[in-house]
């Protein structure tokens, strides 16, 4: 999965990404879903809207004119905790939605945010009470610590995820 940036990715970019690395899965945020539903027709199937916990939701192209969500697991919960719109709006959303990927970073309780430099595990704690439909088979890592530190983070979440899934 490869994160698009809609002001400055062009058609080389993601082809190269589809073609030479196999990559199916591309994911923006909502305020560029609408530009990159108009530049990359031919990708729309593989673009995946993720939504942040800014109260208003930007996009007029639905979840379902292009592949799907990619529900950014602590974005969802600071929408919930929040009372944002975002997260009545995936809910919603979800019935009628193929959704495909997940990100995932820490959460802080207190700041009711995403954290992408991690320090505690607790900062995954918010995992335990998300709705079991809101997580997929793809679940992206986003998250600015180390990659030997965030080995360390996932096996301790593959721990959780397993007892939350009875696995």
């Amino acid at each position: 999965m490869v994160h698009l940036r809609e002001e400055d990715f062009d058609k080389k970019e993601i082809e190269y990404l589809f073609n030479r690395f196999g990559c199916r899965l591309f994911n923006c945020h909502e305020n560029g879903l609408d530009k990159l539903y108009k530049k990359f027709p031919q990708y729309r199937k593989n673009i995946l809207l993720e939504l942040n916990y800014d109260n208003k939701i930007e996009n007029k192209h639905e979840p379902y004119d292009v592949g799907g969500f990619c529900i950014d697991l602590a974005h969802l919960e600071a929408a919930k905790e929040r009372s944002s719109v975002e997260y009545d709006y995936v809910l919603k959303h979800l019935k009628n939605t193929k959704f495909k990927a997940n990100h995932l970073n820490g959460y802080s309780k207190k700041r009711k945010c995403d954290l992408h430099f991690i320090k505690d595990l607790r900062s995954f704690d918010f995992l335990k009470d998300l709705p079991q439909e809101v997580f997929s088979n793809v679940i992206g890592m986003e998250m600015e610590n180390t990659i030997k530190k965030q080995l360390e983070f996932k096996k301790h979440i593959v721990n959780m995820l397993n007892k939350k899934f009875g696995l």
